[in-house]
């Protein structure tokens, strides 16, 4: 069920980072980790967002650009199972 909203996501070939979303509407960026963490911050810009999708290591911009500019708010922690099925998914979807 948690597999619904994966298709709205971006994925990566990140060591820490699996996919997020974005809600323009709230300048909200969603991030789920690779620990089954997602997390929330808050006034994130559509620019910035666009940025950390593209760039070449999303974990890399987002230490330098978002983790200590934003507030971040743990929204979800995924089981073990939940994040190879993410995985299994980004494989199959990349």
């Amino acid at each position: 069920m948690f597999l619904e909203n994966l298709e709205n996501s971006d994925y990566y070939k990140s060591s820490n980072i699996l996919c997020s979303t974005y809600n323009e509407n709230d300048n909200v960026l969603y991030i789920t980790f690779t620990s089954g963490g997602i997390y929330s911050y808050d006034d994130v810009p559509k620019n910035v967002y666009e940025e950390f999708r593209d760039c070449e290591s999303q974990g890399k911009y987002f230490l330098t650009n978002i983790k200590n500019n934003h507030k971040a708010l743990l929204t979800k922690s995924l089981l073990k199972e939940q994040v190879l099925a993410i995985k299994t998914f980004i494989k199959n979807y990349k």
